[in-house]
């Protein structure tokens, strides 16, 4: 089976590549095409194509790497939808079954924080694990046991100075916040692990609950019928995450924020039969007297 392999340079993903080749992590017949992403923020951004591709020719694995020129000033968003956009076309290109990423287990509470602050939700504190088509072997790990399998093992890897620059949300919370939170109380990582643990077992248990109802609500692949009086008589928690599965199953590239949710839900409680209204540019809603339906166009 092959696999993309996320590598930007720096020691996550060099550890991460490393365990994989010399089968620290298990992948029975794994084939491996080593990606990395230049997003031409740094100037000597090109020294970490070097490196990538030098590690790929010492591990005999062919390389993809692409460069872009999205300066200085862009978003964390963009850039990282900018990587995830190479990320697949690479998979697509190998017909590989998965991307693998070194996320570790800071990451875990890094992204927790950083997707609340940003209005996702009580989701965003479960959103980093692996999925259908993204393996996240390292959650396991934390930062300090991947240096020390780097040093133990004379790994050479690159700095990003990007990764200093608290402008950045995620550094912020990375430098700042958390240290922060860690001096006030030292079992703070420890407890938030615990809280995400927990979170994305009741994720689970949750989405295999929507599952049913939408089953039931699926009318064919582009539409979905929901009656109106369901969508007023459940708790307003239960209406949203039914909307947002709709939603996201209609259109998968569009991720809908809290606020944007409740919104969507007070018009699904009050329009007026014969009313449309479009969603993102693949969804529309046509409000009928005794139902919503959800529609791909």
């Amino acid at each position: 089976m092959k696999y993309i392999v996320a590598v930007s340079g720096g020691v996550d993903s060099v550890v991460l590549l490393d365990m994989l080749v010399n089968g620290h992590i298990d992948l029975p017949d794994a084939e491996f095409v080593v990606a990395h992403f230049d997003h031409g923020i740094r100037e000597n951004s090109a020294d970490d194509a070097r490196l990538v591709s030098e590690l790929a020719q010492r591990y005999g694995l062919p390389v993809e790497i692409e460069r872009v020129e999205l300066g200085p000033d862009v978003s964390e968003e963009k850039a990282r939808d900018e990587r995830y956009k190479f990320l697949q076309k690479s998979r697509k290109k190998h017909k590989a079954s998965h991307i693998i990423t070194a996320h570790h287990r800071d990451d875990l509470i890094e992204t927790a924080i950083f997707n609340l602050s940003r209005g996702t939700g009580w989701r965003g504190l479960a959103s980093l694990k692996s999925t259908d088509g993204i393996l996240r072997p390292l959650l396991y790990l934390t930062k300090e046991d991947l240096y020390s399998h780097a040093r133990k093992h004379q790994l050479n890897w690159s700095e990003d100075i990007t990764n200093q620059d608290e402008a950045y949300s995620r550094n912020y919370v990375r430098r700042s916040l958390i240290p922060k939170a860690t001096s006030i109380d030292p079992t703070f990582k420890a407890r938030m692990n615990d809280i995400i643990s927990k979170v994305q077992f009741l994720q689970e248990e949750i989405d295999l609950q929507i599952k049913g109802i939408l089953a039931q609500a699926k009318l064919d692949d582009d539409t979905y019928i929901l009656p109106r009086h369901k969508l007023v008589m459940w708790p307003n928690i239960v209406s949203l995450e039914i909307i947002r599965a709709i939603v996201i199953e209609l259109d998968p590239d569009w991720h809908p924020t809290t606020l944007q949710l409740n919104l969507l839900l007070n018009y699904c409680k009050t329009s007026k039969p014969s009313k449309k209204y479009e969603l993102s540019k693949r969804v529309r809603i046509d409000s009928l007297s005794n139902h919503l339906q959800f529609k791909k166009f």
